[in-house]
């Protein structure tokens, strides 16, 4: 008995590319600017700005080729010749499992509101004909950008064969040829670019307050207050992805020959030719939230000035939240994906011919097995959410997104 068994497998695994920037909040201190007890005719003025910036940037860009060529081979055995002696040809199984996962390009970032304290502005018991004026400026501005670029080539070629055995011209016994299973199983999987950006996570509360005051002053006196407090969120999120698959698979389990066999029976068994091939591609997600919450409390009183007097008090509050996703290169998520899948399964292609013997007595059999093949493809890309980070659970989109972080290790 010959007896044959070759076997290949293969993991091939690209790693994360991960950016994570947490910075903490920032909040202003509390402001208080007053202007007091100054005398007639008096001049006074006061202007106070504070500003606060923070810019994040993230950048990932990946270029990734896979090219994996794989052979597994067993028979190609001969006996002939022989005899009176049974005669038995075993082929075993050649199996080829490959596995390629790209895991690519995912940003992370937390930023703080840098929230207001309390703002307070007061002019009072200033002198007659006294000009006083006071100005507040505060400005909070957080920016983040994340993008990313990945282009990804997977080439898997595989070529799983058993059979191409010989046994003829034997004499006297029984001539037997076993071809084992040939079969082949390609996993292609990429997972590329993941953005979750958070700006503030106040949900939803106040962020401080305004008191504003001009009481107090003499007659004929100008009293003016100025204030303005704005918060400019900015979020920009863009994904492009490039996806090349291509599978090709041929799996063959026969190509037998048994012939000029005299005096006894032939069998020729072919074992089952299989072949699967999955590619699954994930690309571009974006997830986003800006809670900074909102001035809650503001007050403004102008009371007990003397006669003539001029009193004026402004306040100015701005909120601003911009949030961009996908919104670079192509005008939007880009994701260009090409799956090629390829499989050619062959069993049989037996010969047994030539072989003499009563046939009652002494059959020829030929025996041929299974030929499988299934291919599957699965993509999945290009989706934005922009809402409460916490309550995206309940959110529906046609992906698992905690799947989707605990792979891009965001859980």
């Amino acid at each position: 008995m010959i007896s044959l068994k070759k076997q290949l497998t293969g993991v091939f695994a690209t790693g994360l590319l991960v950016a994570n920037t947490l910075l903490p909040a920032a909040a202003l201190a509390d402001t208080s600017v007053t202007i007091s007890g100054n005398g007639a005719g008096s001049t006074s003025t006061t202007s106070l700005t504070n500003s606060n910036t923070t810019t994040a940037v993230q950048n990932n860009s990946a270029t990734v080729t896979n090219t994996i060529d794989n052979s597994a081979q067993t028979g190609h055995n001969t006996a002939s010749g022989n005899t009176g002696g049974e005669v038995t040809v075993s082929t075993g199984n050649a199996n080829i499992d490959t596995t390629v996962t790209n895991t690519l390009n995912g940003n992370r970032a937390a930023v703080g509101c840098c929230t207001n304290g309390t703002s307070s502005t007061t002019i009072s018991g200033n002198g007659a004909g006294s000009a006083n004026s006071a100005s507040l400026e505060q400005a909070n501005t957080n920016q983040l950008f994340q993008t990313n670029r990945a282009e990804v080539e997977n080439s898997v070629t595989s070529r799983s064969v058993t059979g191409e055995n010989t046994a003829g011209n034997n004499t006297g016994g029984t001539t037997r040829i076993l071809t084992g299973d040939a079969n082949i199983q390609s996993t292609v999987s990429t997972n590329a670019n993941a953005n979750a950006a958070l700006i503030g996570g106040n949900n939803g509360g106040s962020t401080g307050s305004v008191d504003i005051t001009e009481s107090g002053n003499g007659s004929g006196s100008t009293n003016s207050i100025d204030t303005i407090l704005s918060h400019d969120n900015l979020i920009t999120q863009d994904n492009m992805a490039a996806v090349s698959n291509r599978v090709s698979s041929y799996a063959k389990s026969g190509d037998n020959n048994t012939g000029g066999n005299t005096g006894g029976s032939v069998l020729v068994l072919t074992g089952n030719a299989n072949s699967a091939a999955s590619v699954d591609n994930r690309v571009n997600f974006n997830v986003a939230e800006i809670d900074c919450g909102c001035l809650a409390d503001v007050s403004a009183k102008t009371s007990g000035n003397g006669d003539g007097s001029a009193n004026s008090a402004s306040v100015n509050l701005g909120n601003s939240a911009e949030v961009f996703q996908g919104s670079g290169e192509k005008g939007g998520n880009y994701a260009d994906l090409l799956n090629s899948l390829g499989t050619d399964v062959q069993t049989g292609d037996n010969a047994a011919s030539a072989n003499t013997g009563p046939v009652m007595f002494d059959p020829v059999m030929v025996l041929t097995g299974d030929s499988n093949s299934t291919a599957s493809v699965s993509s999945t890309g290009n989706q934005n959410v922009f809402g409460r980070l916490a309550d995206l659970g309940g959110v529906s989109v046609s992906f698992d997104l905690q799947d989707l972080m605990t792979l891009f290790h965001f859980g």
